[in-house]
Formats: structure tokens, sequence, C-alpha cells
């Protein structure tokens, strides 16, 4: 489960967790973990104070943890600066959850970086003409500055590291201990296209994590637009970043897009079994709560049918039934997810995080990556377990009432087509078949609703 607390586009935007409070952190995770049956977490802020303290109480309560600091918007200098920092800050808590922590440093840089696309603001580099050169290069300005991370993250942190890439990122993952990478199925991919890049990833050697995936709450719930939009009119935008008037106005949706809590549970558990199907060793749902996008009864209002979020946030001030300490209703695919993960056996329980077994390894092999990463995948190791195991029944009868409107086994329907691209004899044409989504390009569509025109400045 992917886990927020505190994102930012920059100093002076919105924070994405105006709710977040250090009871209501302790509260979320403790549910991810006893109610959801999850047994790993991804975190992600720009606060790192914020961070350690969830890192350190998810490994508490049994959980996995992946470390996120995220400083967006900012050069490259200012970004090696808060990583190396982060990192130091972390390797107090790797020592006392070595079998807990993976440090991940940085996330879909491409986009949320500057220095790679010409572009201040993450929304001005979404629509640089350049774009789609820099994506189809060989992306030696992200290669090198990644590389440089990570050396200068393994000086301060001994536990292992990931990053979280963007699918067209070409990252050299002998620089990583876990390839990491923001999968969504509605990118343009079919089946086969989406399972041979996850074979392509896989033939690295070392343990894969899908680290975010997701699906809208609406009708239309596979439609990749809502991964790069958000579904208000700017003037309520505008008054969504002012709290008076967020409170008292509710925002008015640029297209009203009917809520259907079943298609967007149906598509997560589909592709929850895909992914085990594919033998990932790892997914990471996007995501568990969305605050910026609060929940309303009128459709002209309910700005949450669009979020990727499996809870749905209530107005300030209101409080849910199912848990009425906290400002918000489980969604459909809450108690989806829940059903397939309760009936998971150890066996199947995937360890996000080597730890304690990376270390020990590194101590007896030296710092050679694949003799590490042959010893730790290793049938029985920490890392060679089957990650997911998810039951299949317990989705088919959730799905099976929505199956009019899909087409697969489990009511899945294939999402895009990305034949055009690779028939063109392009060079990693699955990495490019999003381009043909050219109303909101490959990176903002690649970014999960987090293009905020207003907000993201």
């Amino acid at each position: 489960m992917v886990y927020d607390v505190g994102r930012a586009m920059g100093p002076l935007s919105m924070n994405w967790r105006p709710d977040y409070s250090p009871a209501l952190m302790r509260r979320e995770l403790g549910i991810i973990r006893t109610e959801l049956h999850a047994d790993a977490v991804r975190l992600g802020g720009r606060d790192l104070r914020r961070l350690l303290a969830a890192a350190d109480y998810a490994a508490s309560i049994g959980l996995d943890v992946w470390l996120g600091p995220e400083l967006w918007n900012a050069t490259p200098q200012r970004t090696l600066r808060y990583v190396t920092e982060a990192a130091a800050a972390s390797e107090p808590l790797f020592r006392r959850w070595p079998d807990s922590l993976t440090f991940c440093v940085g996330n879909e840089l491409t986009g949320f970086m500057r220095g790679i696309v010409p572009g201040r603001s993450h929304a001005q580099r979404s629509r640089s003409p350049r774009l789609r050169e820099i994506v189809l290069s060989g992306q030696e300005t992200l290669r090198a500055f990644l590389a440089e991370t990570a050396a200068s993250v393994r000086r301060v942190y001994s536990g292992p590291i990931s990053y979280c890439a963007l699918p067209f990122e070409r990252v050299d993952w002998d620089h990583f201990d876990v390839v990491g990478v923001n999968f969504y199925r509605q990118q343009g991919f079919t089946t086969d296209q989406y399972l041979t890049r996850i074979r392509r990833l896989q033939a690295t050697g070392k343990p894969v994590a899908i680290t975010e995936f997701g699906f809208a709450a609406c009708r239309d719930a596979a439609n990749p637009e809502f991964l790069g939009t958000f579904n208000a009119k700017p003037l309520s935008l505008l008054g969504m970043q002012i709290p008076g008037i967020r409170q008292l106005i509710p925002p008015r949706l640029r297209t009203v897009h009917p809520r259907d809590e079943q298609a967007q549970a149906g598509l997560l558990i589909d592709q929850l079994q895909l992914l085990d199907q594919a033998g990932v060793d790892g997914a990471f749902v996007m995501s568990f709560s969305f605050p910026l996008a609060p929940y309303r009864e009128d459709p002209r209002h309910d700005i949450d049918a669009t979020a990727l979020s499996i809870v749905r946030a209530l107005p300030r001030g209101k409080h849910g039934t199912t848990y009425p300490d906290v400002g918000w209703e489980p969604k459909e695919a809450f108690h989806a997810i829940a059903a397939t993960t309760a009936s998971k056996s150890p066996a199947d329980v995937f360890s996000a995080a080597p730890g304690a077994a990376l270390a020990a390894t590194r101590a007896g092999l030296g710092q050679d990556s694949s003799a590490i990463t042959a010893e730790l995948c290793r049938p029985g190791s920490i890392c060679g377990v089957r990650t997911l195991g998810y039951a299949e029944q317990a989705a088919f009868h959730l799905v099976s009432r929505r199956s009019g409107n899909f087409s697969g086994p489990f009511g899945f329907r294939l999402l895009g087509d990305a034949a055009a691209a690779e028939d063109a004899g392009m060079a990693g044409g699955d990495e490019v078949s999003a381009f043909s989504q050219s109303a909101y390009g490959l990176v903002s569509g690649a970014v999960r609703g987090h293009i905020y025109p207003g907000i993201a400045g």
C-alpha cells in the first residue's frame, strides 16, 4: 500500500495530507496492517520527521517499509543533498529494524525533478516539446544522477535501496538492490506487453516490485486520463488552496464521472492476480487516502470519484461510520483487498525490505551485487518467496456482478494497444506507446493525478 505522509509539489504548494497528525498516521497504518492484512507499505512525503516517525511505527507493527523522501521540483543538487541527508537520518532506523527497511532514492525524477526535462514546474515539464526526444534518448542525465545518488546514499546508509521509476525511464539497476517501477496497466499496454515488460525487469536477476498501480472509483475506472489530471474546474482548484473557501464551497468538476466503486475494486483485484501470476516480488496499491479529493453525495462535486485512493475522504469535520474516529469511509476496493489478502498463507507473504539478510550477505560476499542478488533470491530466502498469493475466488463474486462491462476472465478489460509503436521498429516500443494518448502526454499520463494546475505552479 502506498501511504502519503505529506507530499507537496514545492515549499509553497498545498500539502497533500492537510489532515495529517501523528495519531491519525498511527491509526491508519494500524488499519493497513490489521484490516487490509498488508505486509508492506511504501511511505512518501517531504517532511523527514513525518517519514521517519511513520517508518518507525510501521516497522514496529510488523510492516516492511519502503521509505521515500520526495523533494519535488528541486534542482539535482538540492535533491541530492536532501536524499543523502534523509538516508543518513534513516540509518539508525535501519539498525533498529534491519529486516524491515528499504530506502527509495527517488520517485519518477524525469517529471518531479528539474534538470532532465526543461521547465521550472512539473506542469511545464509535462508539456515540454522536448519531452518525447528525452524519453527516446539514452537518458544520460537521469542515469548519471541516479548513479551519483545511489553512491552517496551507500556512504551513509547500509540497508537496501531502490528507485521508483516511470516505465520509460532507462535505469541502470546495477546500482540498486531492488527494481521498482510505477507501472499502471492503463498506460497503453496490452496484457502481453505489460507482462513482457515485467519479464524484462525480472531478467535483471533482482527482486522486482511494482511500486505503484491503481484505478479510479468511477464507471470509466480504467481511463488513463485520471492518472494525469485533477477533475476540477480552474476556479475550484484555486479555491481549494484557500482553507476557508475549501471548507465552505465544494469543488466543481470539469466532467461528471458517475461513481462506480465496484469497477475500481474489480480492476484492482484483477491486476493483483495478474502480478501474482507474473511472479513479481512486491506490489503497492496507489493509494490509501487522498484528502485533497473529498467525497460528495452530489456527483457534480464528487471529486473523489476519479481519485485512485481506496478510502473516500469525507468533507472536513465529517467522520466515517465504519471507523468513527477517522474522516473517511472505506471504498469497495478496501473491502475487496482485505478479503483477498486475508486468505494469504505465511509462505505467500512478500518481504519488501531485504534488510538484515542483505546486510549479512554483504558481510559474507562483499559488495558484488550479482552475488548478493543470487543469495537473496535463492529459493526459501527472504526475497525468494512468492509474493502475493491472492485468492481468485474472493474477487470473482465481486467482479461478476459487473461482468457485462468487462471482457476478461475476471472482468478485466484489455487497456490500450502499444502494437503500433512496436511495429514501427522503435527501440522499446512499449516505452513510448503512451504517446498515442497525446491529450495529456507521457509523463503527465504517468503521474497518477499529480498534475494540479494552480497547485503544481
